[in-house]
């Protein structure tokens, strides 16, 4: 079975440092993974508050992240797809633009929880809990 290309969302990401159910899922065989480098820096800003909730250093939560299986792409690889993701979310969300461009761009669904993108129509939209029941049903 081919792997699933997805882009992944800052949520996702955050939920994985946090030691939920997307920890299991970005280590899967069954998916390859894309963010944007803007989406790393958003997790990154969460590194001192999901280190204090978890009683770990800043510095372990900083390597476990950089170690996550994904490729970050700069703006200027997806900056032809800006437009039309500004116009679908920018009023609404404007800190979703990069994601959803980058989405646009590779033609791939997007892992989010985020209800602003889950209700774009024309993206395919796959949450945590779809991703586990594609997992199950491999296994």
């Amino acid at each position: 079975m081919p792997r699933l290309e997805l882009v992944v969302d800052a949520s996702p990401l955050i939920s994985a440092l946090l030691g939920g159910q997307a920890l299991k899922l970005l280590y899967s065989p069954l998916f390859l993974f894309a963010t944007t480098e803007r989406t790393t820096w958003e997790v990154k800003k969460y590194i001192p508050e999901i280190a204090e909730r978890l009683e770990i250093s800043e510095i372990e939560i900083l390597e476990t992240f950089e170690d996550f299986p994904l490729v970050a792409y700069q703006s200027n690889l997806y900056s032809s797809a800006l437009s039309r993701a500004r116009n679908k979310i920018g009023l609404r969300d404007p800190k979703d633009v990069d994601i959803l461009a980058l989405a646009y761009h590779l033609g791939t669904p997007l892992w989010t929880q985020d209800l602003d993108l889950i209700d774009i129509e024309d993206i395919q939209t796959i949450t945590t809990q779809d991703l586990l029941t594609i997992i199950a049903t491999n296994e």
